[in-house]
């Protein structure tokens, strides 16, 4: 059957949770080069995956740093991929996920 596989990242640029006129340099700065690290890597490794008919979800977001708050919004979206995978129930709404701009889903060869 496999296994399930998420894979998402942010583009590295300033988005709705980087006030870049008041985060200071360092989490602004390093969270975006390490975002945009993720993000090339996530690219490479869906480009993979599609090439090789590897099932997965997974996505890059249009803006988003390496901070907790992209973290979070990401985690509810893939909460419920996450809770199918180990079989387990999800009792009562999820909270929604903030409006971000996000780039067009790049879902993989399941298709859900």
């Amino acid at each position: 059957a496999g296994k399930a596989v998420y894979i998402s990242a942010g583009s590295g640029m300033p988005g709705r949770y980087n006030k870049v006129a008041a985060d200071p340099l360092d989490t602004t700065v390093k969270g975006a080069f390490l975002e945009f690290g993720s993000a090339v890597c996530t690219g490479r490794m869906t480009a993979r995956l599609k090439q090789l008919g590897i099932p997965f979800h997974g996505s890059v977001k249009a803006s988003g740093t390496h901070r907790w708050e992209y973290w979070r919004d990401e985690l509810i979206h893939a909460w419920p991929i996450l809770m199918k995978a180990v079989g387990a129930r999800i009792d009562g709404p999820l909270p929604p996920v903030p409006d971000t701009a996000l780039a067009e889903d790049m879902m993989g060869s399941s298709g859900s």
